[in-house]
């Protein structure tokens, strides 16, 4: 059935309408359900704290998370690449509390060692890339808090502030 020339024009306009709700519901709807997925996962249990990560410093060597058991350990996912990454590892590493693994993401061995060795953090540098993606970690930074245990208590994920260290900082005794 033929729609008449007046009907049509409104008939896009209702469709660019609805078209352009539903892709800004999209976009901000489904990094929350993103990042309330993955918070519930390692609350109910992953393998993040039990996996070993291959560490960058030295080759063929890896890492587990629980060979720091008795230790607070937060494992961050960051990326050379990631402003708010690189931002978060001055107030992370002012705290000695806690040991930051620090998991790499997309990227290479040359840049992480430049930027560990002008940063001179006391971190873990290990890579993160086959971890962020078999637990579809929703983005960089996203900071996991583990007890001396080895369970996870907190998970922090996007642009950190000073109060994601603050609330971090908070559950430590």
């Amino acid at each position: 059935m033929p729609l008449h020339p007046r009907l049509f024009n409104r008939f896009l306009i209702i469709t660019a309408g609805f078209t352009a709700m539903l892709i800004v519901w999209v976009a901000v709807a489904y990094p929350g359900r993103q990042r309330d997925r993955f918070a519930e996962t390692v609350r109910t249990g992953t393998d993040l704290a039990t996996r070993f990560y291959p560490a960058w410093d030295v080759p063929g060597d890896s890492l587990s998370l629980m060979e720091y058991r008795g230790r607070w350990v937060l494992l961050q996912f960051w990326s050379t690449w990631s402003e708010p990454s690189l931002a978060a590892h001055a107030a992370l590493s002012a705290e000695h509390r806690w040991l930051v693994v620090a998991a790499s993401v997309r990227d290479d061995s040359a840049s992480v060692a430049d930027y560990s060795a002008r940063t001179r953090a006391d971190f873990r540098w290990v890579q993160g890339t086959a971890a962020f993606q078999s637990h579809q970690v929703p983005g960089v930074p996203t900071f996991v808090l583990f007890d001396p245990e080895g369970t996870p208590v907190a998970v922090e994920v996007g642009h950190p502030d000073a109060s994601t260290v603050d609330r971090l900082r908070a559950l430590l005794p």
